[in-house]
């Protein structure tokens, strides 16, 4: 009973202090509240004040500019890649563009009907005068005959060299450093041949003369105007990461049913030079593979000979004084001095 009534004398006491509290609201300003009053005038300031600032070491200060002199060099780094990796990817689609295009159609089957045969002539007389590829006179009665005017086994290569020789005088109009045409059957490499005053420029331009760093397969310029005088002609060409201009000599290093198997062909304004590989090899930029020049016979083989010794794949071979050479040579892409190195001898030429 006590403690009841403990309570409800805490109640009443309550309810009193509650009216008491309502009435000094209501009976003007001689009762305002100061708490709720001054909250009005309370500023962020009387809620949380400033921390004070500690005063910067010389060692801190040194660490926050060397740290935004790193975010800033990072920044410049990443914008720089990033502008690299896309003018890297616009010269290679460059050069796709500008090699297929050159490229078209040149290496097509050629289809020619029976009703056609002298709108061949006509297109083919002033060339096929020229040439030694085959007879004109018996080309002329074999039309007159009603017998194809080309046999599968030849015909159908020499309208092909035809075309070549065409395009090679097209792009020669433009520019007289074009050399010929080479082309490796199952590879990508079917490209114009140039020859410059030197080494350098063609690894930067294309025939045309316009700049891309995919540049051009080129001659070196210490050897002679003709393959067959050549002792070792060298060609040179950039290993591009887009599996173009010389990258598919790797399949030569890969696979030795490639190397076995697979033949060069050169395409002049004099006539068809086919290769057969005897040497495959990795070497270094400083080694003298890329010779065009030798002092006797002896000297010759000496070097073929080496470069025979130095292949990856073996063959067979013997070179003879009268061999003549050719050396595909390109970047291995995996040290900045290493190089492959493609030896082929000449086994026939059509003229």
């Amino acid at each position: 009973m006590y403690i009841r009534k403990g309570r409800a004398a805490q109640a009443v006491r309550l309810d009193e202090m509650h009216h008491s509290f309502v009435e000094l609201q209501t009976e003007g300003p001689l009762y305002v509240n100061p708490f709720i009053d001054s909250l009005d005038e309370m500023t962020p300031d009387d809620i949380a004040p400033p921390v004070k600032k500690a005063k910067l070491s010389m060692g801190d200060r040194i660490f926050n500019i060397v740290r935004y002199l790193i975010i800033s060099a990072c920044a410049l780094v990443f914008v720089g890649c990033m502008v690299y990796i896309v003018y890297n990817l616009y010269q290679y689609k460059a050069a796709r563009d500008y090699y297929n295009n050159i490229a078209e159609g040149l290496f097509d089957e050629v289809n020619i009907e029976p009703d056609n045969y002298f709108a061949t002539v006509s297109k083919l007389s002033q060339s096929a005068k020229s040439t030694n590829l085959y007879n004109y006179e018996t080309f002329l009665k074999k039309l007159g005959s009603g017998i194809p005017a080309v046999s599968i086994i030849d015909g159908t290569h020499n309208l092909q060299y035809e075309r070549i020789k065409a395009k090679l005088a097209e792009l020669h109009a433009e520019n007289n450093d074009i050399y010929g045409w080479i082309k490796v059957d199952n590879t990508r490499i079917n490209y114009p041949l140039v020859q410059g005053a030197d080494n350098t420029y063609y690894l930067d331009h294309t025939p045309s003369g316009d700049f891309l760093k995919a540049g051009s397969i080129f001659v070196d310029y210490r050897n002679g105007p003709s393959l067959a005088e050549n002792m070792n002609t060298v060609i040179y060409g950039h290993n591009q990461a887009d599996n173009t201009m010389f990258s598919n000599i790797d399949k030569f290093i890969r696979s030795e049913s490639f190397f076995n198997e697979t033949k060069i062909t050169i395409y002049t304004f004099d006539g068809i030079y086919t290769y057969e590989p005897f040497s495959v090899s990795r070497v270094k930029a400083y080694y003298p593979y890329f010779r065009t020049h030798f002092t006797s016979t002896e000297d010759f083989l000496a070097f073929a000979e080496d470069m025979h010794s130095r292949s990856i794949w073996k063959k067979d071979v013997t070179i003879t004084e009268n061999d003549r050479l050719i050396t595909l040579s390109t970047c291995d892409n995996i040290t900045t001095d290493g190089r492959y190195s493609v030896h082929a001898r000449l086994i026939s030429i059509e003229k």
